[in-house]
């Protein structure tokens, strides 16, 4: 997904695989998709493409032409939906404020935690369950032959 030069990697990756051989990845679709990115940097006030390098391969079609023009072939690109947590609020805080779009923000700009935290916290509240915040994942799951 951080590729300079996409057509290139992965034409180099089909090198290093016999004929015949496959090759099988994950990656996150649109940031809209992914509420564990999304609900937080919105909550933060942040634009919602404050960070696009993660879901550059949000669009299946543009994978199946990065892959189709890097030789492979029988592509696949397939939806996958899960719900994941990370556990209570105070665990999800942590973690969304250190990893993700959010995170790389407040990484590059600390002074922006001290306004983002607490509507961070409330959104991720108002998504808490049984003790447990569950936040929508979106991926892709691809598979090719070289």
């Amino acid at each position: 997904m951080f590729f300079t030069s996409p057509v290139a990697t992965f034409t180099n990756m089909r090198r290093m695989l016999k004929p015949g051989g496959r090759l099988g990845f994950v990656c996150w679709r649109s940031m809209r998709e992914n509420e564990l990115d999304a609900l937080c940097v919105e909550a933060a006030g942040l634009p919602i493409n404050v960070d696009a390098s993660p879901f550059s391969f949000e669009s299946a079609a543009a994978i199946e032409q990065v892959l189709g023009l890097a030789g492979f072939y029988e592509i696949k690109v397939s939806a996958y939906d899960a719900q994941i947590s990370c556990g209570d609020v105070e665990a999800t805080l942590k973690v969304v404020t250190r990893v993700g779009a959010l995170g790389k923000a407040l990484r590059e700009n600390p002074a922006l935690l001290a306004e983002a935290e607490k509507p961070v916290r409330a959104a991720l509240a108002a998504r808490e369950q049984n003790g447990s915040v569950h936040l929508g994942a979106a991926t892709w799951i691809v598979v090719a032959t070289a």
